[in-house]
C-alpha cells in the first residue's frame, strides 16, 4: 500500500473492499464533513450497492452505482471504448445548452417539473432522512427514463477519465475536499461490436 509521507498506516481490519453508502441523519448537521452522512460499508459494491445484505435484483433499469475507477476502465477496454475526458462529459451532459445552469436549461424545475433525481427538501433538509418518518426522503437512484432526456437524448450520469481519477487519487491520500461523487451508467448500456 502507498500512504504520502507521515500518513500512518491504517488498521488492517478496515482494509477491505467496499464502498461509500448513503447513510442520512436524524437530525439537521453543519454541511462541512461528509462522513456525517456517508458511511464506508465494508463488502458494498455494484452488486450490493448498500452492502453486502442489498441487492440489484429489481433495479435492472436503474443505473450503476459503486463502480471504481478501475471497473469503469477495465468495462470501456472490453467494450472496445475509452471514458470520456472531463471535457467530453461537460460537453455531452449540456444537451447542446451554452452557459445554462442545469443540464436541462436555467431553471431548476421548469414549471414545477422535476428533471432529476435531487434531494426533497419540502420532506426534511438535507441529510436528515427519518426511517419511521412518513413523509421520508426516497434515497437512491431512479430508474432510467424517469426524467427527461437532454438534447443529446442523455439523462445518466457517468464517470470521467479525469474526474474519476482525480477523485481516486484525493480519496487514497485523505484529501478529499468535497462529498464523494458516485459513478454511474446506464443499466442497459451493452456494447456494440
Amino acid at each position: 500500500m502507498q500512504l504520502p509521507p507521515g500518513t500512518p498506516r491504517p488498521p488492517e481490519s478496515t482494509l477491505v473492499p467496499g464502498a461509500l453508502v448513503f447513510a442520512g441523519t436524524d437530525a439537521p448537521v453543519p454541511l462541512n464533513d461528509y462522513t456525517r452522512w456517508w458511511k464506508f460499508v465494508p463488502g458494498a459494491n455494484w452488486r450490493h450497492p448498500a452492502g453486502p445484505d442489498s441487492s440489484i435484483v429489481g433495479k435492472e433499469n436503474h443505473p450503476v452505482v459503486q463502480v471504481s475507477y478501475e471497473d469503469a476502465l477495465a468495462y470501456a477496454r472490453w467494450a472496445h471504448k475509452r471514458l470520456p475526458t472531463e471535457a467530453e462529459w461537460e460537453y455531452a451532459a449540456r444537451g447542446g445548452l451554452q452557459q445554462a445552469d442545469f443540464a436541462w436549461g436555467a431553471e431548476f424545475a421548469p414549471g414545477g417539473r422535476q428533471m432529476a433525481n435531487t434531494w426533497n427538501d419540502s420532506a426534511h433538509a438535507f441529510p436528515v432522512n427519518l426511517p419511521d418518518a412518513h413523509d421520508k426522503v426516497q434515497v437512491g437512484t431512479s430508474p432510467v427514463g424517469s426524467f427527461p432526456a437532454n438534447g443529446y437524448g442523455s439523462s445518466t450520469w457517468r464517470a470521467t477519465a479525469a474526474n474519476a481519477k482525480r477523485r481516486a487519487l484525493s480519496q487514497a491520500r485523505g484529501v478529499l475536499s468535497d462529498a464523494p461523487s458516485v459513478s454511474v451508467a446506464p443499466a442497459g448500456l451493452r456494447p456494440r461490436r
